[in-house]
Protein backbone atom coordinates (compact mmCIF):
# COMPACT_ATOMS: atom_id res chain seq x y z
CA UNK A 1 0.00 0.00 0.00
CA UNK A 2 1.08 3.63 -0.91
CA UNK A 3 1.87 6.11 0.96
CA UNK A 4 -0.59 8.46 -0.61
CA UNK A 5 -3.00 5.51 0.18
CA UNK A 6 -2.44 5.44 3.84
CA UNK A 7 -2.79 8.64 4.13
CA UNK A 8 -6.66 8.87 2.30
CA UNK A 9 -7.36 6.13 4.51
CA UNK A 10 -6.56 7.94 7.54
CA UNK A 11 -8.60 10.55 6.61
CA UNK A 12 -11.51 8.45 7.01
CA UNK A 13 -10.37 6.86 11.03
CA UNK A 14 -12.85 8.01 13.14
CA UNK A 15 -11.54 8.27 16.86
CA UNK A 16 -13.33 5.62 18.66
CA UNK A 17 -16.13 7.14 21.09
CA UNK A 18 -14.55 7.59 25.04
CA UNK A 19 -17.16 5.51 27.47
CA UNK A 20 -19.32 6.85 29.46
CA UNK A 21 -18.32 7.29 32.88
CA UNK A 22 -19.18 4.32 35.14
CA UNK A 23 -22.55 5.25 37.42
CA UNK A 24 -20.65 6.06 41.28
CA UNK A 25 -22.22 6.72 44.46
CA UNK A 26 -22.78 10.47 45.17
CA UNK A 27 -21.47 10.45 48.44
CA UNK A 28 -18.86 8.27 49.93
CA UNK A 29 -17.15 7.75 53.02
CA UNK A 30 -13.24 6.20 54.01
CA UNK A 31 -12.19 4.90 57.57
CA UNK A 32 -8.23 5.87 56.95
CA UNK A 33 -7.02 3.00 58.96
CA UNK A 34 -4.26 0.62 59.09
CA UNK A 35 -1.25 2.95 58.23
CA UNK A 36 0.74 1.89 61.51
CA UNK A 37 0.23 -1.74 60.02
CA UNK A 38 1.61 -0.45 56.61
CA UNK A 39 4.54 1.08 58.09
CA UNK A 40 5.68 -1.85 59.65
CA UNK A 41 5.11 -4.51 56.85
CA UNK A 42 7.68 -2.07 55.47
CA UNK A 43 9.97 -2.18 57.95
CA UNK A 44 9.50 1.72 58.51
CA UNK A 45 8.43 3.74 60.93
CA UNK A 46 4.75 4.55 62.03
CA UNK A 47 5.10 8.25 60.82
CA UNK A 48 5.66 7.10 57.47
CA UNK A 49 2.28 5.28 57.57
CA UNK A 50 0.45 8.46 58.38
CA UNK A 51 2.15 10.45 55.55
CA UNK A 52 1.54 7.66 53.34
CA UNK A 53 -2.13 8.10 54.14
CA UNK A 54 -2.35 11.74 53.54
CA UNK A 55 -0.84 10.80 50.03
CA UNK A 56 -3.43 8.12 49.44
CA UNK A 57 -6.04 10.56 50.24
CA UNK A 58 -4.78 13.15 47.84
CA UNK A 59 -5.20 10.63 45.30
CA UNK A 60 -8.38 9.45 46.71
CA UNK A 61 -9.48 12.92 46.43
CA UNK A 62 -8.51 13.80 42.74
CA UNK A 63 -10.22 10.30 41.68
CA UNK A 64 -13.54 11.21 43.50
CA UNK A 65 -13.12 14.39 41.17
CA UNK A 66 -12.76 12.79 38.21
CA UNK A 67 -15.15 10.30 38.69
CA UNK A 68 -17.75 12.74 39.39
CA UNK A 69 -18.51 12.07 43.46
CA UNK A 70 -20.20 14.62 44.99
CA UNK A 71 -19.23 14.51 48.60
CA UNK A 72 -16.34 12.39 49.94
CA UNK A 73 -16.07 11.97 54.17
CA UNK A 74 -13.08 10.80 55.50
CA UNK A 75 -12.87 9.42 59.11
CA UNK A 76 -9.05 10.71 60.14
CA UNK A 77 -8.88 10.67 63.53
CA UNK A 78 -11.44 9.79 66.13
CA UNK A 79 -11.93 10.09 69.71
CA UNK A 80 -9.99 7.12 71.29
CA UNK A 81 -7.22 7.97 68.76
CA UNK A 82 -6.28 10.35 71.85
CA UNK A 83 -5.38 7.08 73.43
CA UNK A 84 -1.91 6.62 71.62
CA UNK A 85 0.94 7.48 72.74
CA UNK A 86 1.71 11.18 73.63
CA UNK A 87 4.71 11.18 70.44
CA UNK A 88 2.41 9.45 68.20
CA UNK A 89 -0.50 12.01 68.86
CA UNK A 90 2.32 15.10 68.69
CA UNK A 91 3.27 13.52 65.35
CA UNK A 92 -0.38 12.82 64.11
CA UNK A 93 -1.10 16.70 64.77
CA UNK A 94 2.03 18.16 62.52
CA UNK A 95 1.12 16.00 60.11
CA UNK A 96 -2.48 17.41 60.19
CA UNK A 97 -0.98 20.85 60.30
CA UNK A 98 1.37 19.67 57.18
CA UNK A 99 -1.05 18.13 55.01
CA UNK A 100 -3.39 21.75 55.34
CA UNK A 101 -0.73 23.61 54.47
CA UNK A 102 1.10 21.99 51.77
CA UNK A 103 -1.15 18.87 50.27
CA UNK A 104 -4.99 20.58 50.16
CA UNK A 105 -4.53 24.12 49.17
CA UNK A 106 -3.05 22.10 45.38
CA UNK A 107 -6.87 21.16 45.91
CA UNK A 108 -8.81 24.55 46.18
CA UNK A 109 -8.10 25.77 42.73
CA UNK A 110 -9.66 21.86 41.29
CA UNK A 111 -13.05 23.20 42.96
CA UNK A 112 -13.30 21.19 46.50
CA UNK A 113 -15.22 22.57 49.32
CA UNK A 114 -13.50 21.53 52.75
CA UNK A 115 -14.85 20.45 55.97
CA UNK A 116 -13.97 19.54 59.64
CA UNK A 117 -16.50 17.74 61.17
CA UNK A 118 -15.99 16.55 65.20
CA UNK A 119 -14.56 18.65 68.04
CA UNK A 120 -11.60 21.33 67.99
CA UNK A 121 -11.43 22.20 71.34
CA UNK A 122 -8.44 19.39 71.85
CA UNK A 123 -6.68 20.43 68.75
CA UNK A 124 -3.37 22.68 68.78
CA UNK A 125 -4.55 26.43 67.88
CA UNK A 126 -2.22 26.54 65.23
CA UNK A 127 -4.26 23.32 63.88
CA UNK A 128 -7.36 25.33 64.37
CA UNK A 129 -6.39 28.43 63.24
CA UNK A 130 -5.54 26.27 59.64
CA UNK A 131 -8.98 24.18 59.84
CA UNK A 132 -10.79 28.01 59.82
CA UNK A 133 -8.78 29.37 57.10
CA UNK A 134 -8.95 26.18 55.05
CA UNK A 135 -12.81 26.26 54.97
CA UNK A 136 -12.78 29.85 54.56
CA UNK A 137 -10.42 29.59 51.64
CA UNK A 138 -13.04 27.40 50.15
CA UNK A 139 -16.14 28.41 50.88
CA UNK A 140 -17.58 29.27 47.44
CA UNK A 141 -15.80 25.75 45.51
CA UNK A 142 -19.04 23.32 44.62
CA UNK A 143 -17.19 20.22 42.55
CA UNK A 144 -16.83 18.05 45.10
CA UNK A 145 -17.52 18.30 49.31
CA UNK A 146 -14.63 16.99 51.03
CA UNK A 147 -15.68 15.96 54.95
CA UNK A 148 -12.79 15.59 56.94
CA UNK A 149 -13.94 13.95 60.69
CA UNK A 150 -11.72 15.21 63.16
CA UNK A 151 -11.74 14.45 66.87
CA UNK A 152 -15.33 12.29 66.24
CA UNK A 153 -16.98 9.34 67.95
CA UNK A 154 -20.35 8.29 67.94
CA UNK A 155 -20.56 8.30 71.57
CA UNK A 156 -19.14 12.08 71.91
CA UNK A 157 -21.21 12.80 69.20
CA UNK A 158 -24.35 11.31 71.03
CA UNK A 159 -23.26 13.19 74.13
CA UNK A 160 -23.03 16.25 72.10
CA UNK A 161 -26.66 16.03 70.60
CA UNK A 162 -28.38 15.07 73.85
CA UNK A 163 -26.83 18.15 75.79
CA UNK A 164 -28.04 20.35 73.25
CA UNK A 165 -31.08 19.09 73.66
CA UNK A 166 -31.24 18.88 77.27
CA UNK A 167 -30.04 23.14 76.91
CA UNK A 168 -32.55 23.79 74.84
CA UNK A 169 -35.39 22.65 77.01
CA UNK A 170 -36.73 19.12 76.29
CA UNK A 171 -36.20 16.03 78.80
CA UNK A 172 -33.77 13.52 78.40
CA UNK A 173 -33.56 9.90 80.06
CA UNK A 174 -31.84 6.93 79.53
CA UNK A 175 -34.77 5.13 77.96
CA UNK A 176 -34.72 8.04 74.98
CA UNK A 177 -31.65 7.37 73.98
CA UNK A 178 -32.59 4.75 71.36
CA UNK A 179 -35.93 6.51 70.07
CA UNK A 180 -35.08 10.36 70.39
CA UNK A 181 -35.51 11.65 66.37
CA UNK A 182 -35.43 15.31 68.16
CA UNK A 183 -32.13 15.15 69.30
CA UNK A 184 -30.85 14.78 66.10
CA UNK A 185 -30.98 18.54 65.42
CA UNK A 186 -28.46 19.32 67.89
CA UNK A 187 -26.08 17.20 66.57
CA UNK A 188 -23.09 18.51 64.73
CA UNK A 189 -23.12 19.64 60.99
CA UNK A 190 -22.04 16.38 58.86
CA UNK A 191 -22.25 15.41 55.25
CA UNK A 192 -25.59 15.59 53.37
CA UNK A 193 -26.42 12.02 52.67
CA UNK A 194 -29.49 10.91 50.29
CA UNK A 195 -30.01 8.02 52.55
CA UNK A 196 -31.34 9.77 55.31
CA UNK A 197 -34.55 10.35 53.75
CA UNK A 198 -34.16 14.37 53.30
CA UNK A 199 -35.97 14.86 56.75
CA UNK A 200 -34.85 18.67 57.47
CA UNK A 201 -32.68 18.98 60.39
CA UNK A 202 -31.41 15.49 60.62
CA UNK A 203 -27.62 14.92 60.43
CA UNK A 204 -26.98 11.74 61.94
CA UNK A 205 -24.94 9.17 59.74
CA UNK A 206 -27.23 7.18 58.11
CA UNK A 207 -26.58 4.06 60.03
CA UNK A 208 -27.13 5.64 63.17
CA UNK A 209 -30.57 7.20 62.20
CA UNK A 210 -31.90 3.73 61.32
CA UNK A 211 -30.35 2.26 64.39
CA UNK A 212 -32.52 5.12 66.07
CA UNK A 213 -35.53 3.87 64.34
CA UNK A 214 -34.96 0.50 64.45
CA UNK A 215 -36.09 0.14 68.22
CA UNK A 216 -34.18 -2.17 69.58
CA UNK A 217 -35.38 -4.39 73.01
CA UNK A 218 -31.87 -4.57 73.84
CA UNK A 219 -28.88 -2.50 74.12
CA UNK A 220 -26.78 -2.71 70.85
CA UNK A 221 -23.72 -2.91 72.56
CA UNK A 222 -23.37 -5.61 74.51
CA UNK A 223 -22.66 -5.05 78.69
CA UNK A 224 -23.97 -1.71 79.33
CA UNK A 225 -26.40 -2.13 82.02
CA UNK A 226 -29.38 -0.10 82.29
CA UNK A 227 -29.03 1.84 85.54
CA UNK A 228 -31.09 5.01 87.03
CA UNK A 229 -30.49 8.74 86.01
CA UNK A 230 -29.22 10.78 88.77
CA UNK A 231 -31.65 13.57 90.24
CA UNK A 232 -28.84 15.72 90.92
CA UNK A 233 -27.95 16.42 86.79
CA UNK A 234 -30.26 15.98 83.32
CA UNK A 235 -26.83 16.38 81.42
CA UNK A 236 -25.27 13.12 80.68
CA UNK A 237 -21.69 12.33 81.59
CA UNK A 238 -18.72 14.40 79.39
CA UNK A 239 -16.64 11.46 77.43
CA UNK A 240 -13.16 11.02 79.56
CA UNK A 241 -10.36 13.63 78.50
CA UNK A 242 -7.86 11.71 76.98
CA UNK A 243 -4.03 12.41 78.63
CA UNK A 244 -2.40 15.03 76.73
CA UNK A 245 1.19 15.96 76.98
CA UNK A 246 2.15 18.59 79.64
CA UNK A 247 3.76 21.69 78.32
CA UNK A 248 6.12 21.81 81.25
CA UNK A 249 7.31 18.47 81.43
CA UNK A 250 9.09 18.96 77.95
CA UNK A 251 10.89 22.72 79.50
CA UNK A 252 12.14 20.79 82.68
CA UNK A 253 13.09 18.16 80.55
CA UNK A 254 15.55 20.30 78.84
CA UNK A 255 16.75 22.56 81.17
CA UNK A 256 17.59 19.50 83.79
CA UNK A 257 19.73 17.97 80.47
CA UNK A 258 21.29 21.22 79.85
CA UNK A 259 22.01 21.66 83.77
CA UNK A 260 23.84 18.83 83.74
CA UNK A 261 25.54 18.11 80.36
CA UNK A 262 27.00 21.67 79.45
CA UNK A 263 29.34 21.41 82.59
CA UNK A 264 30.52 18.48 81.99
CA UNK A 265 31.41 19.12 77.83
CA UNK A 266 32.97 21.83 79.04
CA UNK A 267 34.98 20.38 81.47
CA UNK A 268 36.25 17.97 79.01
CA UNK A 269 36.79 20.41 76.70
CA UNK A 270 39.02 21.93 78.89
CA UNK A 271 40.99 19.33 79.91
CA UNK A 272 41.20 18.05 76.22
CA UNK A 273 43.22 15.34 74.63
CA UNK A 274 42.01 11.47 75.37
CA UNK A 275 39.36 13.25 77.46
CA UNK A 276 37.75 15.32 74.30
CA UNK A 277 38.66 12.62 72.06
CA UNK A 278 36.46 10.04 73.98
CA UNK A 279 33.71 12.13 74.32
CA UNK A 280 33.82 13.13 70.77
CA UNK A 281 34.10 9.79 69.95
CA UNK A 282 30.78 8.04 71.98
CA UNK A 283 28.83 11.36 70.46
CA UNK A 284 30.15 9.92 67.10
CA UNK A 285 28.95 6.22 67.13
CA UNK A 286 25.53 7.06 69.19
CA UNK A 287 24.51 9.86 66.42
CA UNK A 288 26.14 7.44 63.74
CA UNK A 289 23.56 4.47 65.22
CA UNK A 290 20.59 6.91 64.73
CA UNK A 291 21.64 7.81 61.26
CA UNK A 292 21.55 4.41 60.80
CA UNK A 293 18.21 3.43 62.18
CA UNK A 294 16.52 6.64 60.40
CA UNK A 295 17.79 5.63 56.91
CA UNK A 296 17.68 1.95 57.51
CA UNK A 297 15.07 1.74 54.23
CA UNK A 298 18.50 2.39 52.27
CA UNK A 299 20.45 -0.47 53.57
CA UNK A 300 23.37 1.61 54.47
CA UNK A 301 27.01 -0.60 55.14
CA UNK A 302 26.75 0.86 58.63
CA UNK A 303 30.30 -0.52 60.04
CA UNK A 304 32.19 1.43 57.15
CA UNK A 305 30.83 4.34 58.72
CA UNK A 306 31.28 3.61 62.11
CA UNK A 307 35.11 2.89 60.87
CA UNK A 308 35.24 5.99 58.57
CA UNK A 309 34.14 8.17 61.44
CA UNK A 310 36.58 6.84 64.04
CA UNK A 311 39.60 7.05 61.68
CA UNK A 312 38.64 10.39 60.95
CA UNK A 313 38.51 11.24 64.60
CA UNK A 314 41.55 9.28 65.00
CA UNK A 315 43.28 11.00 62.02
CA UNK A 316 42.36 14.75 63.73
CA UNK A 317 43.85 14.17 67.18
CA UNK A 318 46.90 12.45 66.15
CA UNK A 319 48.48 14.00 63.16
CA UNK A 320 45.87 17.54 62.14
CA UNK A 321 43.71 17.62 58.80
CA UNK A 322 45.56 16.07 56.59
CA UNK A 323 45.04 12.62 58.16
CA UNK A 324 41.38 13.47 59.59
CA UNK A 325 40.57 13.45 55.59
CA UNK A 326 42.83 10.07 54.67
CA UNK A 327 40.53 9.02 57.49
CA UNK A 328 37.04 9.69 56.34
CA UNK A 329 38.17 8.36 52.83
CA UNK A 330 38.43 5.43 53.99
CA UNK A 331 34.76 4.87 54.29
CA UNK A 332 34.37 4.63 50.26
CA UNK A 333 36.56 1.62 50.31
CA UNK A 334 35.23 -0.50 53.36
CA UNK A 335 32.22 0.71 52.43
CA UNK A 336 32.56 -1.12 48.81
CA UNK A 337 34.14 -4.20 50.38
CA UNK A 338 31.36 -4.77 52.90
CA UNK A 339 28.75 -4.27 50.21
CA UNK A 340 29.99 -6.72 48.02
CA UNK A 341 30.17 -9.92 49.94
CA UNK A 342 26.75 -8.64 51.55
CA UNK A 343 23.54 -9.92 50.55
CA UNK A 344 21.10 -6.56 50.59
CA UNK A 345 18.90 -5.57 47.89
CA UNK A 346 19.88 -2.62 48.18
CA UNK A 347 21.86 -0.81 45.03
CA UNK A 348 25.24 0.36 45.37
CA UNK A 349 25.01 3.77 44.83
CA UNK A 350 22.69 4.14 47.56
CA UNK A 351 23.78 1.91 49.96
CA UNK A 352 27.23 3.59 49.81
CA UNK A 353 26.01 6.99 49.09
CA UNK A 354 24.05 7.01 52.50
CA UNK A 355 27.17 5.25 54.26
CA UNK A 356 29.53 7.80 53.12
CA UNK A 357 27.26 10.78 54.16
CA UNK A 358 26.85 9.63 57.19
CA UNK A 359 30.71 9.28 58.04
CA UNK A 360 31.02 12.96 56.33
CA UNK A 361 28.42 14.72 58.18
CA UNK A 362 28.98 13.14 61.68
CA UNK A 363 32.51 11.91 61.48
CA UNK A 364 34.49 14.34 59.64
CA UNK A 365 32.53 17.21 61.25
CA UNK A 366 33.24 15.68 64.61
CA UNK A 367 36.84 15.94 63.80
CA UNK A 368 36.59 19.81 63.70
CA UNK A 369 35.96 20.11 67.02
CA UNK A 370 39.49 17.98 67.98
CA UNK A 371 41.16 20.11 65.17
CA UNK A 372 40.01 23.56 66.75
CA UNK A 373 40.66 22.16 70.39
CA UNK A 374 44.32 21.43 68.73
CA UNK A 375 44.75 25.22 67.90
CA UNK A 376 48.15 26.09 69.19
CA UNK A 377 47.01 29.34 71.12
CA UNK A 378 43.98 30.41 72.73
CA UNK A 379 42.29 26.56 71.23
CA UNK A 380 40.41 26.42 74.14
CA UNK A 381 38.81 30.26 73.89
CA UNK A 382 37.91 29.02 70.87
CA UNK A 383 36.22 25.65 71.02
CA UNK A 384 34.07 27.54 74.11
CA UNK A 385 33.34 30.24 72.08
CA UNK A 386 31.68 28.27 69.08
CA UNK A 387 29.83 25.94 71.53
CA UNK A 388 28.48 28.83 73.57
CA UNK A 389 27.49 30.54 70.74
CA UNK A 390 25.56 27.27 69.23
CA UNK A 391 24.19 27.06 72.46
CA UNK A 392 23.04 30.46 72.79
CA UNK A 393 21.63 30.63 68.83
CA UNK A 394 19.39 27.39 69.88
CA UNK A 395 18.11 28.68 73.13
CA UNK A 396 17.14 32.10 71.53
CA UNK A 397 15.45 30.64 68.26
CA UNK A 398 13.81 27.72 70.76
CA UNK A 399 12.07 30.96 73.17
CA UNK A 400 11.26 33.52 70.66
CA UNK A 401 10.00 30.89 68.10
CA UNK A 402 7.58 29.36 70.94
CA UNK A 403 6.63 33.44 72.19
CA UNK A 404 6.72 36.16 69.11
CA UNK A 405 7.18 33.68 66.13
CA UNK A 406 4.60 34.35 63.37
CA UNK A 407 6.64 33.75 59.69
CA UNK A 408 7.79 30.22 59.17
CA UNK A 409 11.13 29.78 58.28
CA UNK A 410 10.97 26.61 56.33
CA UNK A 411 7.20 25.26 55.96
CA UNK A 412 8.35 22.39 53.63
CA UNK A 413 11.22 20.75 56.15
CA UNK A 414 10.78 22.08 59.58
CA UNK A 415 7.52 24.04 60.65
CA UNK A 416 7.79 24.65 63.86
CA UNK A 417 11.08 27.24 63.18
CA UNK A 418 10.18 30.92 62.82
CA UNK A 419 11.85 34.27 60.98
CA UNK A 420 11.47 35.53 64.43
CA UNK A 421 13.37 32.73 66.44
CA UNK A 422 15.72 32.74 64.07
CA UNK A 423 16.74 36.50 63.91
CA UNK A 424 16.29 36.52 67.40
CA UNK A 425 18.83 33.13 67.77
CA UNK A 426 21.07 35.29 65.12
CA UNK A 427 21.31 38.24 67.65
CA UNK A 428 22.20 35.69 70.82
CA UNK A 429 24.88 34.40 68.47
CA UNK A 430 27.22 37.46 67.81
CA UNK A 431 26.52 38.72 71.35
CA UNK A 432 28.48 35.69 72.69
CA UNK A 433 31.07 35.67 70.36
CA UNK A 434 31.71 38.61 70.72
CA UNK A 435 31.66 38.62 75.05
CA UNK A 436 33.75 35.41 74.42
CA UNK A 437 36.45 37.00 72.16
CA UNK A 438 36.24 40.71 73.92
CA UNK A 439 39.73 42.30 74.68
CA UNK A 440 41.32 38.42 75.08
CA UNK A 441 43.68 39.32 72.18
CA UNK A 442 43.13 36.49 69.92
CA UNK A 443 40.63 38.38 67.38
CA UNK A 444 39.88 41.16 66.66
CA UNK A 445 36.03 43.55 67.59
CA UNK A 446 34.94 43.11 63.17
CA UNK A 447 36.66 39.69 63.27
CA UNK A 448 34.62 38.03 66.06
CA UNK A 449 31.50 39.71 64.72
CA UNK A 450 31.92 37.90 61.56
CA UNK A 451 32.65 34.45 63.24
CA UNK A 452 29.47 35.15 65.90
CA UNK A 453 27.43 35.42 62.12
CA UNK A 454 28.60 32.66 60.13
CA UNK A 455 28.11 30.68 63.47
CA UNK A 456 24.60 32.26 63.12
CA UNK A 457 23.75 31.52 59.68
CA UNK A 458 25.58 27.58 59.77
CA UNK A 459 23.83 26.61 63.16
CA UNK A 460 19.93 26.48 61.83
CA UNK A 461 21.41 25.21 58.08
CA UNK A 462 22.86 22.05 60.14
CA UNK A 463 19.50 21.95 62.32
CA UNK A 464 17.14 21.90 58.63
CA UNK A 465 19.90 19.35 57.06
CA UNK A 466 18.72 16.70 59.57
CA UNK A 467 15.69 18.43 58.83
CA UNK A 468 15.05 17.65 55.72
CA UNK A 469 16.83 13.70 56.03
CA UNK A 470 14.53 13.13 58.48
CA UNK A 471 11.37 14.03 56.60
CA UNK A 472 12.86 12.37 53.51
CA UNK A 473 12.64 9.18 56.19
CA UNK A 474 9.36 10.30 57.48
CA UNK A 475 10.83 10.22 61.35
CA UNK A 476 9.74 13.26 64.34
CA UNK A 477 12.81 12.72 65.87
CA UNK A 478 16.23 10.96 65.53
CA UNK A 479 16.37 8.99 69.22
CA UNK A 480 14.81 9.96 72.78
CA UNK A 481 18.24 9.65 74.88
CA UNK A 482 18.28 13.04 75.39
CA UNK A 483 14.74 12.98 76.60
CA UNK A 484 12.73 16.40 74.95
CA UNK A 485 16.41 17.20 73.66
CA UNK A 486 15.22 14.39 71.14
CA UNK A 487 19.07 11.85 70.30
CA UNK A 488 22.23 13.22 70.13
CA UNK A 489 21.89 13.41 66.52
CA UNK A 490 19.22 15.93 66.73
CA UNK A 491 20.92 17.61 69.74
CA UNK A 492 24.54 18.36 67.54
CA UNK A 493 23.25 18.83 64.22
CA UNK A 494 23.77 22.84 64.49
CA UNK A 495 27.13 22.01 65.69
CA UNK A 496 28.45 20.05 62.79
CA UNK A 497 27.79 22.67 60.34
CA UNK A 498 29.15 25.67 62.23
CA UNK A 499 32.45 23.99 63.93
CA UNK A 500 33.35 23.06 60.42
CA UNK A 501 32.77 27.20 59.15
CA UNK A 502 34.57 28.42 62.34
CA UNK A 503 37.46 25.96 61.65
CA UNK A 504 37.89 27.64 58.00
CA UNK A 505 36.85 30.80 59.23
CA UNK A 506 39.46 30.97 61.42
CA UNK A 507 42.38 29.78 59.30
CA UNK A 508 41.06 32.78 57.12
CA UNK A 509 41.81 34.89 60.05
CA UNK A 510 45.47 33.21 60.45
CA UNK A 511 43.82 32.21 63.86
CA UNK A 512 44.56 28.68 63.12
Amino acid sequence: MSILTKIRTLRHVRPAAEPDLPDVAHAVAIIMDGNARWARKRGLPIAAGHRAGTKALRRTVEAAIDLGVDSLAVYAFSTENWNRPPEEVELLMEIFTETIERELPDLVRQGVRTRFIGRRDRAPVPLKQRMAALEGETEGNRKLDLWIAFDYGGRAEIVDAANRAVAGGEEVDEGDLCGLPQCTRYARPGPADPDVGRIAGLQFPPVATRLCRAGLHRHALAGLRRGAASCRSRRLRQPQAPLRRSVVAPLVSRVLVTLVGLPLVLAIVWAGGWWLFALVGVAAILALHEYALMIRSLRPVILAAYAGALLSLLGAHLAGLEWTLAGFLTTMVFAFLLHWIATTRQSATVAIASTVLGAAWIGLCLAHVLLVRQIPTNGELATFTILLAVWAGDIGAFFAGRMIGRHKLAPALSPGKTWEGFLFGTAATIFVAFVALYKQDYLSIWQSIVLGAVIAVAAPLGDLFESALKRDMQVKDSGRLLAAHGGVLDRIDSLLFAVVASYYLLRAFNAA
